[in-house]
Formats: structure tokens, C-alpha cells, sequence
């Protein structure tokens, strides 16, 4: 791992109260459910869990959304991203605050710009999607993809395609929801022109981004 990588490595607090919130969390949800590996929601590898940080070598996150095998990207060549095996890998369905949500992960080699396999693009406005700054073997609370809009169509309205967001000084403060958090994205909401309750901002890998093969050098 680069050292770069480093800087965001999430690794044990020996303090007084140490941070065993997240791994408490995650260990207890998974081991009720008997889950020991999950999968890089991009490039399907194999992600072992552990059970000290890094819990795995990528991160976790909470999303309304499964991000399954089969609705995963599809890369510019011939070949499909990698799989450790053929077999159906099942998304953990977790609950927080009274709350069910999708524990998707992320391998470290798709976060990271520098050592990725697979480069995630906007399919709108081509930007690359930037994974590098996120934590290593922890856990987000919120859709890491959804929190990183890059453009206005990944801000569009899930049923009929009106833009949501009134951070655009352009936009009528009336007719667009607020969004000033990056767990907001995530967060169930009433469109303002057709009145549909639901996760606006969270979309299909497959709907949002292009995927295209890094060859090395």
C-alpha cells in the first residue's frame, strides 16, 4: 500500500475509549448474519472481513440500495470486472437508527485512483469519480457514490427527470430540496414537482458511471 494510502488507513485507538462503535456494529450485524466476506461493489473481488481495523481492505457503506453482482459495471473491454468465484454474493441487509439499509463495500484498488483496476466515470460529464480520500476498513453511514455529485443529471428526479437540488443559485428555492450534508444525498425525499418519496440521488452504478480499464504501464 502507498503511502499515500496510509494517511487514510483506519487502524485501532488505543485511547481511553478507543473507537469500537463502527466494529461493534458491524461485527455483531454481520456475524448474526453469518457473513465473513462480502464483495467490491465495482470489481467484484472477494473482501475478507476482519475483525480488528482495517476491517476490510476497502471500506464500507450504508446505502437504500444494494449494489449487487448483477446490476455491476461492465467495463470498455471484453472481458467483465474480476470474481474471486462463480457463485451469487448476497449484500447484507443491515439496520441502524431504526433504519434497513445495504451494507455495500468497496475494494481499496477501486478508491484508489493510483493503484485501480477499473476508473469510474460520469457517463454525463465524464469527470472521474474520486474515491482516494475515503477512509480505509471502516464504515460510511451514507452512499459514498450519491454523496459525490458531480454534475446536474446526478441530481435529477428518479421518476421524471426534474433536478432536485436547490443548490444552484439559479433554482427556485420552491420547487428543489435542500441538500447541505453529504448523508443528505442518501436520505429518503418528496420530489418537489411530482410529489415521489424516494432516494432521488442514489442510482445504479450502471445508470451513473462508465467503467474503463486502467492498463498498466
Amino acid at each position: 500500500m502507498s503511502g499515500h494510502l496510509l494517511n487514510y488507513l483506519q487502524v485501532e485507538d488505543e485511547g481511553p475509549h478507543g473507537n469500537d462503535e463502527i466494529r461493534s456494529f458491524l461485527l455483531t450485524q454481520l456475524s448474526y448474519q453469518n457473513v465473513t466476506d462480502v464483495f467490491c461493489c465495482v470489481c467484484v473481488a472477494n473482501l475478507h472481513v476482519y475483525d480488528k481495523y482495517p476491517l476490510i481492505d476497502g471500506t464500507f457503506f450504508l446505502s437504500p440500495f444494494r449494489y449487487s453482482v448483477e446490476n455491476r459495471l461492465m467495463t470498455s473491454s471484453s472481458s467483465p470486472p474480476r470474481s474471486s468465484s462463480l457463485v451469487d454474493h448476497v449484500t447484507p441487509i443491515v439496520e441502524k437508527d431504526s433504519k434497513k439499509f445495504f451494507l455495500n463495500a468497496i475494494c481499496v484498488d477501486c478508491l484508489s485512483r493510483q493503484q485501480q483496476q477499473y476508473l469510474l466515470q460520469c457517463c454525463y460529464c465524464n469527470r472521474p469519480w474520486q474515491g482516494s480520500n475515503l477512509i480505509i476498513g471502516s464504515m460510511y453511514s451514507y452512499d459514498i457514490f450519491a454523496a459525490q455529485p458531480c454534475c446536474q443529471a446526478r441530481l435529477l428526479c428518479n421518476n421524471n427527470n426534474n433536478n432536485n437540488n436547490n443548490n444552484n443559485k439559479n433554482n427556485n428555492n420552491n420547487n428543489s430540496v435542500n441538500v447541505r450534508f453529504f448523508s443528505d444525498y442518501s436520505q429518503s425525499l418528496a420530489c418537489p414537482h411530482c410529489g415521489v418519496v424516494d432516494s432521488h440521488f442514489v442510482k445504479p452504478l450502471s445508470q451513473t458511471f462508465l467503467c474503463a480499464v486502467v492498463v498498466s504501464k
